[in-house]
């Protein structure tokens, strides 16, 4: 009796975990509008207003309008860990990120990431990423 209790107390304990992560994930999907101004880097390259779209997994980056990078994404707790898989803008390796959702925006601050990913950097942390829809 005992390990049908202890089997039915983890698949229950399973299922809530991935219901958990279910809804953050959903709670991120979206379209968000971030700007970066008064970047040196890339002699000013960045700056601008970039939009970020998360959905179930995949996000798209581009700046005014001009793809500049996609990939999947995956979460864990507070983070999001960006892996590119195209567009120009790729970085090598996997990005990750600490997030705090707070009514429409999300707020990035880096983790650990590819020093020579600092394009995905700049963008994600120089300020909130605001809910457009």
């Amino acid at each position: 009796m005992k390990k049908i209790f202890t089997a039915v107390v983890v698949v229950v304990s399973l299922a809530l975990c991935s219901v958990a992560a279910a809804a953050v994930s959903s709670r991120l999907n979206g379209t968000y509008t971030t700007t970066v101004q008064g970047s040196t880097v890339l002699g000013g390259a960045l700056n601008g207003t970039w939009k970020v779209k998360l959905k179930n997994g995949a996000y798209h980056v581009s700046d005014s309008g001009h793809p500049i990078v996609h990939g999947n994404y995956t979460l864990k707790g507070n983070k999001i860990s960006l892996k590119d898989t195209g567009g120009e803008g790729k970085c090598p390796g996997t990005g990750v990120y600490k997030f705090k959702v707070s009514g429409g925006t999300i707020t990035l601050t880096k983790v650990h990431d590819a020093a020579a990913c600092f394009g995905r950097e700049t963008v994600l942390t120089s300020g909130p990423l605001t809910r457009t829809s």
